[in-house]
């Protein structure tokens, strides 16, 4: 598992929406900007990652959404300031 911006582990056909992280996400083997788990059958949607930094101590793997192998949904209208 992975740290998120708002869930560690998004799982078993769960829903994230219309969620927005502001802060930093840091971790050693991966981080993630909404959720550091996202597993097949579990769904983001409408949601932003606007902290400024994704990073991990160990040149892993980050992403300012989620990773693994669920359902990510995103648009992008209108404009951020």
């Amino acid at each position: 598992m992975f740290p998120g911006g708002i869930a560690g582990n998004n799982q078993n056909g769960a829903l994230i929406e219309y969620c927005y992280s502001t802060g930093n996400v840091t971790g050693t083997t991966g981080a993630f900007g909404i959720a550091g788990s996202n597993t097949a059958g579990s769904t983001v949607r409408n949601c932003v990652a606007l902290g400024p930094k994704v990073t991990t101590t160990n040149s892993a793997s980050v992403g300012r959404i989620a990773s693994d192998s669920g359902i990510v949904m995103m648009k992008v209208r209108g404009k951020l300031y």
